[in-house]
């Protein structure tokens, strides 16, 4: 399973800095944790292909049993949303801060304490009909409609912008911290709209390969588990005779 998810994760990476033609020419990037690119893309910072907005520092003492929900940072994990620890606001609070409200496509990032550690803590929000609000200690990066936002979120989630991520972790003060400006100054490799639309498809096809192969893996460990099982307790019943010499037999 973890050799599946560090092969999916290459697979991303190359296609994101590399692109899909093995014969373009290469030119330095001049980032040592990207190397060469493809001569004809161009390295943007995150902040200019979209907006990145804070969270909104919500006090605790106003949440309440239901309404808006709030998006706090131990929410974020990586590359998902876990509302098992869930907190709402009052309904009021999304019309008198409509600039914290998250939107379906967003990227969502933890910006402190130990969560962020080890590494990178971002997901796509996938909220439905949902109505969220972004609490304080988290940022959210709402893509431009000049670029094909599925590449941008592969971009985002590439182990070479894993890479750049943590380096920008500052871990001097008590918490490990990244700030939404050292985000937005982290540069991705961008090319033509038509290559972003080319690999953002490859990487569909290359997503749906990936959980079938993992599917089929997670299957075969549960049957492994279960005939493991199976013979434990058959060892322990007596169905089976586990003394040395004993004849080979499975448990009925």
């Amino acid at each position: 399973m973890t050799l599946l998810k560090e092969k999916r994760q290459a697979v991303i990476s190359h296609a994101v800095t590399k692109g899909l033609n093995p014969q373009a020419p290469l030119k330095p990037s001049g980032i040592e944790w990207l190397g060469d690119m493809p001569e004809h893309w161009n390295l943007k910072p995150v902040k200019h292909l979209g907006s990145i907005i804070s969270g909104f520092a919500f006090s605790s003492s106003d949440f309440t049993p239901s309404g808006i929900r709030v998006l706090k940072i131990a929410n974020i994990q990586t590359f998902r949303i876990d509302w098992s620890d869930d907190s709402y606001l009052p309904h009021e609070f999304y019309e008198q801060h409509p600039k914290f409200a998250v939107k379906n496509g967003d990227v969502v990032f933890a910006l402190t304490r130990p969560i962020i550690s080890t590494g990178l803590k971002a997901a796509v929000a996938d909220i439905g009909g949902d109505l969220v609000l972004l609490n304080q200690r988290n940022a959210l990066f709402r893509p431009n409609e000049g670029s094909d936002k599925r590449y941008i979120y592969q971009a985002l989630f590439s182990s070479s912008f894993l890479v750049a991520f943590e380096n920008k972790i500052d871990f001097t003060g008590q918490q490990p911290n990244i700030s939404p400006i050292d985000i937005g100054n982290i540069k991705i490799p961008i090319p033509p709209y038509t290559e972003q639309t080319a690999i953002a498809e490859y990487l569909e096809s290359v997503a749906t390969n990936f959980d079938a192969l993992t599917g089929e893996a997670q299957r075969a460990i549960d049957l492994l588990q279960e005939r493991r099982t199976a013979l434990i307790s058959a060892a322990v019943t007596g169905q089976i005779d586990v003394r040395p010499g004993a004849p080979v037999s499975q448990p009925a």
